[in-house]
């Protein structure tokens, strides 16, 4: 279990893309550091909704893709231009676990502006 926790932390920390793990109800339950390029989040929002922040990114339809993915359970693929003229692409997938339970959202950003 701690060789586990300690490749994931790794992957956290040393990744390049930006994730955040959302909840049934679209709470934040964890993110990588990467994820602040995109967002205004910080450690002390884990727990807020996802609702609360989704204001400092330029896509509108954030809300709705999480929802749809959330009641159909198909995931979304969006490419999104950033304020700063960069684009990402934009997932939502759901949130699955070991025993096959959808328990929420995760919500991928990826840089693609050199693509």
């Amino acid at each position: 279990m701690t060789n586990a926790n300690n490749d994931l932390n790794n992957l956290y920390l040393n990744t390049n893309i930006g994730i955040v793990f959302l909840d049934r109800q679209l709470c934040t339950l964890n993110f990588t550091p990467v994820i602040q390029k995109y967002f205004s989040l910080l450690n002390q929002d884990v727990g807020r909704p996802i609702a609360h922040l989704a204001g400092s990114f330029p896509y509108q339809n954030l809300m709705e893709d999480l929802e749809k993915v959330l009641k159909v359970l198909v995931p979304v693929k969006r490419e999104v231009q950033l304020k700063d003229d960069r684009w990402c692409q934009l997932e939502v997938k759901p949130y699955q676990t070991i025993e096959n339970h959808i328990e929420g959202a995760v919500l991928v950003l990826l840089n693609i502006t050199e693509i």
